[in-house]
């Protein structure tokens, strides 16, 4: 051993005159409320780090393995009085046996000292125990951490070794084991089998626990058998037979220590970066997710909304429109007609419409009377005047009187010939006013008329009747049309606010779906699971959650669109 026991050691005890020196660590980072922790013993250098993750159900012997790998790393030897402990492990009688040892999840990065029997740094992660009494609940605590630990930088950027601690003579698994090996193996980005070694403590001659591991579908690449015991045993010199088997034993357990450490570097490690990255996708697909159902169900919200607005904006337009606020009014005009020449009308005053249109009554007589008057006055007229003209005239002017009083005669004559022809012409005419319906008593009864003849009205025109509609408003009924129109405006108004929300929301969901589906992509290409996430899993497993219809819809909606 070329460095001084003393440097690295901060206390010693005694037991069965052993001397235990407690190696003295730093602590590099801490994390109380994950109970985290990583301590470093001896100087820093720039060598590779090779870490051991230990996983182990309580009682498998870890806390022996880490001692034992600590002690031959440092090259103790049987000879030697003393033996490295961690300070964990340096008072062991104060722990229950049925609880872990272990409550911190502890790395201890052993950085390489001359004289030490491996070239490079070791880490040595360890871990609380599985299968802890204290139940699942403590044991999900533990898982957390573990996920934590990994999944966040304290300094450790590969994995060499993830060794399954089990006792050698272990004849079965429990179904929590399994199923937190599994938990932790699906943690992690690639294949682990090539890194994952079953690491059997209490080796003997009846080792089997690889058969149950294997059975219980655990994979692993190989299996090492430790035998710890002669640790911490005094070597019985008085008795040769016990010291030659103690000191076999001891040499078996140093060579099968350092084989295990020298072989782990031979597998490529597991670049906990990738594994960083694939839980970084799943954390903000997980995110994504969250925000994908709220989004969902903002825009199911809004939709609804939206619905039972237009429901009731049409419900209002239906309302507006059996209110009867507009109507048509009939009245009826009255329109005269000028008849043909020679027709005269009979038109009823009190029922305003013509009952009864005749020809004017026929003036032929009248012209035969009026003209027979005026030739005889006229010839009788013009004689007289002739005669009486001519002895007057001729008296005066001799022999032409006769001539001169015949013309002049003739002239009187001829103008009373008119005169009394066109008298006797006119009081002879008849006119239709003497029409004989004038002056009748008789009832109408034309066209519903009920009144008489005589009462009726002669003129030379008819009456026409006509009907005609004007539109009419009953203003209260148009008030509350008025204001039911208003209303469905206005959840008109509302709705176009709903629309251009749920757009922005569908704007929104194909943003985050877009980004379910690359996150989806990513961890297909970084996690080696047979069974690994699609977009269609996916989907139904958030439809599963939801369950909603509306939001169901929208979902299908937006994946085939993205799709």
């Amino acid at each position: 051993m070329a460095f001084s026991a003393d440097e690295f050691t901060v206390s010693c005890s005694e037991t069965e005159g052993m001397r235990l020196y407690e190696l003295l660590t730093k602590v590099i980072q801490r994390d109380e409320d994950k109970k985290i922790q990583v301590l470093s013993i001896g100087p820093a250098n720039d060598k590779e780090v090779v870490s051991v993750l230990l996983l182990g159900e309580t009682g498998a012997g870890k806390t022996r393995l880490i001692n034992a790998l600590l002690n031959i790393v440092f090259g103790v030897q049987l000879a030697d009085d003393f033996r490295f402990v961690l300070k964990d492990q340096m008072d062991l009688t104060s722990k229950s046996q049925i609880h872990s040892q272990t409550d911190y999840i502890t790395a201890y990065l052993i950085h390489h000292m001359d004289g030490m029997l491996i070239n490079n740094n070791l880490m040595i992660i360890d871990t609380p125990g599985f299968g802890d009494t204290r139940g699942v609940e403590y044991q999900n605590r533990v898982m957390e951490r573990l996920s934590f630990f990994l999944l966040n930088d304290f300094g450790i950027d590969n994995l060499h070794c993830i060794g399954l601690v089990a006792k050698a003579n272990q004849t079965r698994i429990s179904r929590s084991q399994i199923n937190i090996l599994n938990a932790f193996s699906s943690l992690l980005s690639h294949d682990v089998t090539p890194i994952t070694k079953l690491l059997a403590t209490f080796a003997s001659d009846d080792n089997h626990v690889h058969e149950v591991v294997k059975s219980a579908g655990i994979n692993f690449s190989s299996v090492y058998e430790f035998d710890n015991w002669p640790l911490y045993i005094t070597r019985n010199n008085t008795d040769r037979r016990s010291s030659l088997n103690h000191e076999y034993r001891w040499d078996n357990m140093q060579e099968k220590n350092l084989r295990f450490l020298r072989e782990l570097s031979a597998v490529p490690p597991v670049s906990l970066k990738s594994t960083r990255q694939l839980q970084a996708d799943r954390r903000l697909l997980a995110e994504t997710k969250a925000k994908l159902k709220d989004e969902v169900k903002r825009e199911a919200s809004l939709t609804r909304a939206h619905d039972k607005l237009k429901t009731e904006m049409n419900k209002l337009l239906e309302k507006a429109e059996k209110i009867k606020w507009k109507y048509n009014e009939k009245y009826v005009s009255y329109d005269r007609c000028e008849v043909e020449s020679g027709f005269h009308t009979h038109n009823c005053k009190i029922c305003k419409k013509t009952c009864e249109t005749c020809r004017d009554p026929s003036n032929i007589r009248a012209g035969i009377v009026g003209t027979t008057t005026g030739v005889g006055t006229g010839v009788a007229t013009g004689i007289f005047s002739a005669m009486i003209s001519g002895v007057v005239i001729g008296a005066e002017v001799g022999l032409f009187g006769g001539p001169v009083g015949a013309t002049i005669g003739s002239s009187i004559g001829a103008a009373s010939a008119l005169t009394s022809g066109l008298i006797a012409g006119i009081r002879s005419r008849k006119t239709k006013f003497e029409c004989p319906l004038a002056s009748s008593d008789r009832t109408c009864e034309k066209n519903g008329c009920s009144h008489k003849m005589s009462e009726h009205e002669i003129g030379s025109y008819s009456i026409t009747e006509s009907e005609n509609w004007t539109e009419k408003v009953n203003l209260l009924l148009k008030a509350k049309y008025d204001e039911l129109i208003n209303q469905s405006r206005k959840t008109e108004s509302l709705m176009k606010e709903k629309e251009e929300q749920i757009h922005g929301c569908r704007v929104s969901l194909k943003k985050k779906a877009m980004k379910v589906v690359n996150n989806i992509k990513a961890i297909s290409e970084l996690s080696l699971e047979s069974d690994s996430l699609t977009q269609e899993k996916f989907l139904e497993e958030t439809i599963a959650e939801v369950k909603d219809l509306e939001e169901v819809r929208i979902l299908r909606t937006i994946f085939s669109d993205v799709a």
